[in-house]
Parts: structure tokens; C-alpha cells; sequence
């Protein structure tokens, strides 16, 4: 039992383009720095870099009774970073990102070949993560049903609607977490 988050630059491509590749990786380096650290905090696991892409597991290599809100936090703390780390970023290389949060069953573990193994998590949870991260507009954090049932009594959020979703036969309903833990109700640690 997991939660998997996944965090994406949104026109990566456009701004790459636009600037020289050196100075690109060492923004990008420091961008992607701030926010495993902020993962890390928050007790998740960095699983993988897509390209500019995060993957990040909360629940496992070690069971986290509130991987959930784990996650959820480490989110809005992210969007947090991502707001001071433009304030020093010229206006020509400012972006934004999209989240998507989804939590339930996974096989996690080492998985690759005999020359290379990679700690990872796989299946329906992971893949609607994913799918639901590309859902989300600039800056916005979109949480899965199973993910706002767990997290709903402590965060504010607010119901986004019902899409379908590639590889998935029914809609996925998501939500938005708007903002960190109403007072008094956030019983995790970090």
C-alpha cells in the first residue's frame, strides 16, 4: 500500500531550446534538488527522474501508516519551493508544474536485468499517478479518490471532476489539494 507521486515541468522542451544546455542542466539540477529534498522530508522515496519528470513513492521501502498525507504535503511544500526557487530564475526560464497523486496496491522492489536492477514500484497505481499528473493545470496537484479519502479530513481540497484517462475503461474522479492541513488535524511528523 502506497502513494506515488509524480511531479512534471510543464514546456521543458520550449525552455531548453531557448537557452544555452549548460546553464538548462545546472538550473535544472538545482530545481530538482530542492524538490527531492523536500520528498525526502516528508519521508518519500525518490523512485526516478523522467527527463525533468519526478517519480517519488511515500509507503515504501518501509510502511508509512500515513503515506497519504505524506505525499500530499510533501506536494504543496513543493509548489512552496518552486515559488522561491523562480523568484531567482530570469523570466524567460520561469515555468510551472503539474502533480498527480494516486495511492493503493503496488509491487515495489528491485526490478531490471542482471546488469542493472532499480528500486521501483509498478501497476495500476503507479500508472494512474501518471495519467492523472496530466491532468493537472500549471502549479495544480491533483489527487486520486483512494488519495482524497485518506487525506480529505486534512487538507483543503476541492472536487475537480471526472476524466477518462488512457488504459483506464471507467473515468477517474480527482480532486485538487488546495492548501496545508487545517490546524490541529495534521498528526504527521517533518
Amino acid at each position: 500500500d502506497v502513494s506515488i507521486l509524480f511531479s512534471d515541468i510543464r514546456g521543458f522542451t520550449s525552455i531548453s531550446e531557448a537557452n544555452d544546455s549548460e546553464v538548462v542542466v545546472r538550473w535544472l539540477n538545482e530545481y530538482l534538488s530542492a524538490m527531492v529534498d523536500v520528498v525526502f522530508k516528508h519521508g518519500g522515496t525518490l523512485d526516478k527522474f523522467i527527463g525533468d519528470a519526478i517519480m517519488a513513492i511515500f509507503g515504501a521501502p518501509l510502511a508509512q501508516p500515513e503515506h497519504s498525507r505524506q505525499a500530499v504535503r510533501a506536494a504543496l511544500e513543493m509548489r512552496q519551493e518552486l515559488n522561491t526557487f523562480l523568484e531567482v530564475v530570469e523570466p524567460d526560464r520561469r515555468f510551472t508544474v503539474r502533480t498527480g497523486i494516486n495511492t493503493g496496491m503496488a509491487m515495489v522492489g528491485n526490478l531490471g536485468s542482471a546488469r542493472r536492477m532499480e528500486f521501483t514500484a509498478i501497476g495500476d497505481t503507479v500508472n494512474t499517478a501518471s495519467r492523472i499528473q496530466t491532468l493537472a493545470e500549471p502549479n495544480q496537484i491533483l489527487l486520486s479518490e483512494a488519495t482524497h479519502r485518506r487525506v480529505a479530513q486534512t487538507f483543503s481540497t476541492r472536487e475537480v471532476g471526472e476524466f477518462p484517462v488512457k488504459g483506464k475503461k471507467q473515468k477517474v474522479r480527482v480532486f485538487e489539494a488546495l492548501d496545508f492541513p487545517r490546524s490541529g488535524t495534521d498528526r504527521t511528523s517533518g
